[in-house]
């Protein structure tokens, strides 16, 4: 090969790798050298691939008419043709069917290349541009867009989220024999970030993720330094909109993230990223959020950062508090406490719900809830465990309307009483705790309150003037 001169015959190449963990067999084909113009032209370059990793196979060929220009360090394919069957347990039956389109040059004496390319991956149209400033260490720009893409089509799939917390056993379940020792998270691998500078965008029609739908997604992506930055980023999902940022950062093992979702169903959102379902209703969430840590667990430790929820018309799923004043009325003649297990089904409705959270190690903190529904006003703190996925909280429910709304009626004896219900335990079985004697207490001083007015003549609910009038039967003295 020189620049006046190419010959060669065609040229045929083969490799195998045999292991336990991995089985190679490609094959190369390169058709006869011509000379074009001062560059070695090959007709054809084509590679077969039969590759076995695990459980996952790869089979397939890639190819086209390649150039080497010699005195002026470049190398073209301009038309790239290949098509790949993907196939593995994880995969969807019959595999994963990828056909590949385009064309690349390269001048290795510049350290430059650029590359167009179109694939279609099941029913995935994917476009892609690049231009490499820098072999090593890598420097790229990048533009992608798909019209659709399923990321779940391609890991296993994750049970499905149970509408209702599961009933306990009717009868003792033997236990089962301890392991030895609990098994190893697999670590985060975030290696490729280091060394790599890249600067790009991607933009989605439709995308699937983690069970997140979402649509018009417009994300900026930067790497540098070992960290990678995705701002902005914007997508419609849960017929609302999304607008935030997010990092990860190689160095230290850090994620952030930033996120303000508005009028968004919260019940699928939560369903879908928390794989619970608890809430249901429309509105707004803030997040503001970072994390440090080599496993997932280690990163749900860490959790820090701040949170705010807006839901409007929706339910508290898990726990009635309708049911729970019931029945804390029913016991008021008892000693004993309220103390149940939550029930399958049971939800308390609402027609708005606002709370901040304060998020340190790991544990959500709360402290100015506040929710309204046509006969409650409820007020609640406490924290919530997002790795242990529990919580312990403190709800305090006052009757303000008995008219109306979720059983209201049958709660008149403890209308403008708060009864504090203690929530406590994991998600799938909250169990509630009332003090009916604290309770009973409140109920008494209300009736004495009220008999009071009667007999002073007050208007009902008039402390003060009550207060007034004792003052005077008892010579001004408290």
């Amino acid at each position: 090969l020189s620049p006046e001169r190419a010959q060669s015959k065609a040229i045929e190449g083969a490799l195998r790798i045999d292991r336990p963990e991995r089985k190679l067999d490609a094959k190369l084909a390169i058709d006869a050298a011509t000379l074009q113009d001062k560059a070695v032209a090959f007709p054809r370059l084509a590679v077969d691939v039969d590759l076995k990793q695990g459980a996952l196979g790869v089979r397939g060929t890639i190819g086209g008419p390649a150039s080497i220009d010699l005195a002026q360090s470049r190398v073209a394919a301009p038309k790239i043709v290949g098509s790949f069957d993907v196939t593995g347990p994880a995969l969807p039956s019959g595999g994963v069917k990828l056909a590949v389109s385009g064309g690349a040059d390269a001048d290795w004496s510049r350290q430059t290349a650029t590359t167009q390319l179109a694939a279609r991956l099941d029913e995935s149209n994917i476009q892609a541009r690049a231009k490499v400033a820098r072999f090593a260490p890598l420097a790229v720009s990048f533009d992608l867009q798909a019209d659709r893409l399923d990321v779940d089509r391609y890991f296993p799939p994750k049970p499905k989220v149970a509408s209702t917390p599961p009933a306990p056993p009717a009868q003792p379940v033997a236990a089962a024999p301890a392991s030895s020792a609990p098994a190893a998270e697999a670590p985060i691998d975030l290696s490729a970030l280091k060394g790599l500078t890249a600067d790009g965008s991607i933009r989605i029609g439709a995308l699937k993720v983690a069970r997140i739908e979402a649509s018009n997604v417009a994300v900026n992506l930067k790497a540098a330094g070992g960290r990678l930055d995705a701002n902005p980023l914007s997508a419609n999902l849960y017929q609302g909109t999304l607008a935030g940022a997010a990092s990860v950062n190689a160095n230290d093992n850090g994620y952030g993230l930033r996120a303000q979702l508005a009028n968004v169903a919260v019940g699928p959102l939560v369903r879908d990223i928390a794989e619970r379902d608890v809430l249901e209703g429309r509105g707004n969430v803030t997040l503001d959020v970072r994390a440090q840590g080599t496993t997932p667990s280690a990163l749900k430790r860490s959790l820090a950062g701040s949170g705010a929820l807006a839901v409007r018309d929706g339910a508290v799923k898990g726990v009635n508090l309708a049911d729970i004043l019931r029945r804390a009325k029913a016991a008021l003649g008892s000693r004993s406490a309220v103390d149940e297990v939550a029930r399958g089904g049971e939800k308390t409705d609402f027609t708005e719900l606002t709370a901040t959270f304060a998020i340190r190690d790991g544990v959500a903190r709360n402290d100015d809830l506040a929710a309204k529904s046509p006969f409650l006003r409820v007020a609640g703190e406490g924290s919530i465990d997002i790795g242990a996925a529990a919580m312990d909280y403190l709800v305090k429910a006052t009757v303000v309307d008995t008219s109306g709304g979720q059983g209201g009626r049958d709660l008149d004896q403890l209308r403008g009483i708060t009864v504090p219900v203690r929530l406590v335990g994991p998600f799938d079985r909250v169990a509630y705790k009332v003090d009916v004697a604290a309770l009973a207490a409140d109920v008494a001083k209300q009736e004495v309150t009220r008999r009071l007015e009667e007999k002073l003549g007050a208007k009902p609910g008039s402390g003060g003037a009550i207060g007034d009038a004792l003052r005077g039967i008892f010579g001004g003295k408290r």
